[in-house]
């Protein structure tokens, strides 16, 4: 957790900005070191502010909060987190979703229908018949695992979720 360090120098003393005429006004340097103290830990933070949104190097308790900038649930892993923009561009695919699986410690074999409907005309009858189902035959299980694949298909998909 972060919490203020004792004795944390501020990088830039409010006091060196002073105009000459208060550079020795005893009071004003002891306000202006008040204002040090307050603001040394959050200068500290913003110089490091790459090491806080860098899901290899964040503070544990910040990657729950990291986990919510990128909609994934609490608790999610340091490595999921990190992929997390690479398979948002994955969604909806076969690809994205075994390797959010993988990510989950489960294995997956993933047949997807594929294929797509379209009519000839603007607000057109789609043509009759639907694709298949996606079969997720999968080897493991988490509690996640439902809402995962749930999440990852298209929703016009049917599932049907296979244990092995």
């Amino acid at each position: 957790m972060r919490r203020a360090l004792p004795e944390l120098d501020s990088a830039l003393p409010l006091a060196t900005l002073l105009p000459g005429m208060l550079a020795e006004d005893s009071f004003a340097q002891r306000l202006l070191a008040g204002c040090d103290e307050v603001l040394a830990p959050v200068l500290s933070v913003l110089d490091n502010i790459t090491a806080y949104v860098d899901p290899a190097l964040a503070p544990a308790d910040l990657l729950d909060y990291l986990a919510a900038w990128v909609a994934l649930p609490p608790g999610s892993s340091r490595e999921h987190v990190a992929a997390a923009l690479r398979l948002h561009g994955l969604r909806g695919t076969a690809q994205g979703l075994r390797e959010e699986l993988e990510l989950l410690g489960v294995a997956a074999e993933i047949d997807d229908p594929g294929g797509v409907s379209w009519s000839a005309s603007a607000a057109g009858a789609l043509p009759p018949g639907r694709p298949g189902p996606v079969v997720v035959r999968v080897t493991g299980d988490t509690p996640a695992l439902r809402a995962v694949v749930r999440d990852a298909v298209p929703a016009h998909l049917e599932i049907q979720l296979e244990k092995s």
